[in-house]
């Protein structure tokens, strides 16, 4: 009978970790998607080629073009890794983020 509580309570224990990893997975990837789109938001060239075709941060020549971005993906090899795995998905879902932390244009002042 001690054996049994035992167990069960091993296994509330690991479910528990389980959720908590899942948990801790999904903040690291917000947490990717946010770094990613306020880089995005303070590099418009890079952000506006990638909005276009997202794939291009496979493309060697696109990364050596922009060294920003080449030294960001090197700090950063979790974005890298998840970036490189699916392109399309990661850049749309940085976007969001890059749009809220994106400088405003300056409008011109009315002429008086």
């Amino acid at each position: 009978m001690q054996e049994e509580a035992r167990y069960d309570h091993q296994e509330v224990a690991m479910n528990r970790d389980r959720r908590e990893d899942g948990l801790n997975r999904d903040m690291d990837r917000d947490t990717m998607h946010r770094h990613f789109g306020e880089f995005l938001g303070s590099h418009s060239d890079i952000a506006l080629g990638l909005s276009q075709d997202p794939s291009q941060v496979k493309n060697q020549e696109f990364i050596e073009s922009h060294p920003e971005l080449k030294e960001y993906l090197s700090a950063h090899p979790e974005v890298k890794k998840e970036l490189m795995a699916n392109p399309q998905s990661f850049v749309k879902s940085s976007q969001q983020f890059a749009n809220k932390t994106a400088t405003p244009a300056v409008q011109p002042k009315p002429k008086q």
